[in-house]
C-alpha cells in the first residue's frame, strides 16, 4: 500500500504565504518566512503595521515584535509610562521637602 500525503507544498498555486514571503517545505508542511516591512503577521497572513525596525518605543525600553505589531516593554528604572513614552518620575509628587521649600523633581534618586 502506499502512503498519500495531504501535507500542501510551496508549490501550491496560490501559494500558502503572503505575496513576496518566502516559503519553505518542511515535514510539517510549508512555513513562511517574515510579513514583508511595515506589515506584521504570521507569514500565511499579513497586515499593514508598526514594528521594532522602526524604534517605536522610548530609548532604553525593549520591543518586542509580536504578530499583532510590536509591543514596547517596562520604562527604564526612575521612569512611568508605557514604555513608547517614558518620563521621570515625579519624586515630588510624595512631598518629601519640608513645608515652604520647593522641591524639583530629577531623572536620578530619588528623583527629587
Amino acid at each position: 500500500s502506499s502512503v498519500v500525503s495531504l501535507v500542501g507544498t510551496c508549490r501550491t498555486n496560490p501559494s500558502p504565504c503572503y505575496p513576496g514571503v518566502e516559503c519553505r517545505d518542511a515535514p510539517e508542511g510549508p512555513r513562511c518566512g517574515r510579513c514583508p516591512q511595515g506589515f506584521v503577521g504570521d507569514g500565511r497572513k499579513c497586515k499593514p503595521g508598526r514594528t521594532c525596525n522602526e524604534r517605536p518605543c522610548a530609548p532604553g525600553v525593549r520591543c518586542y515584535d509580536t504578530v499583532e505589531g510590536f509591543q514596547c516593554g517596562p520604562c527604564p528604572s526612575g521612569m512611568v509610562g508605557d514604555g513608547q513614552q517614558c518620563k521621570p518620575r515625579g519624586g515630588c509628587d510624595l512631598k518629601p521637602c519640608s513645608e515652604g521649600v520647593q522641591c524639583q523633581n530629577t531623572v536620578e534618586p530619588p528623583y527629587y
